[in-house]
């Protein structure tokens, strides 16, 4: 009996040690794109009052070239929104620096969609466009990040997705906007 328990038990082990696969298989279709400076800080400066807003402004045409393919393609044909990430770090005296999640007390959205740290990039004559002010509410020392632009969809929606790897224009070499809250 202590065999059978074994046995059965084995099927059960192995399922646990499994990766699961993604709802779309393991290669869903993907678009890449290399496109830098699709992203900037409207008001370009080094230091900052409490009270400010610091705009962000992204615009994507339409337009692109796949990164692997070298073929031309038209987003719009992929999808109906795109969203990046904004990572707001403030860096502490130790020289840490902590995430700060944002939400609609830190936001003012002018064009596009605001979830938290997502910003919701919309359909603009041949553009998706987003522009989003972020209010500054304390003193420190702070940095920007944006990497990647990307579809905006469920994950379990399977038709092709669209990546793109972009830069802040007016950021550091390492990709951050740098500013100071007095």
């Amino acid at each position: 009996m202590k065999k059978l328990k074994f046995l059965l038990f084995i099927p059960l082990l192995c399922a646990m040690q499994c990766e699961p696969e993604g709802p779309c298989g393991d290669n869903p279709t993907s678009n890449y794109v290399l496109h830098n400076n699709l992203i900037s800080i409207e008001t370009n400066g080094t230091t900052y009052h409490v009270g400010d807003t610091i705009w962000i402004n992204a615009v994507v045409n339409k337009n692109q070239s796949d990164a692997n393919s070298s073929q031309n393609i038209n987003l719009f044909n992929f999808d109906n929104k795109l969203n990046f990430n904004v990572n707001l770090l403030k860096t502490s005296s130790y020289n840490q620096n902590f995430p700060i999640s944002l939400n609609e007390n830190h936001v003012v959205s002018d064009k596009g969609e605001v979830m938290a740290n997502s910003f919701i990039m919309v359909k603009e004559g041949d553009n998706f466009v987003n522009r989003t002010g972020i209010k500054l509410l304390e003193t420190g020392t702070f940095k920007i990040n944006c990497a990647e632009i990307s579809s905006y969809r469920d994950y379990y929606d399977c038709t092709t997705r669209t990546y793109i790897g972009t830069t802040i224009s007016n950021a550091d070499s390492e990709n951050y906007y740098n500013f100071i809250v007095e």
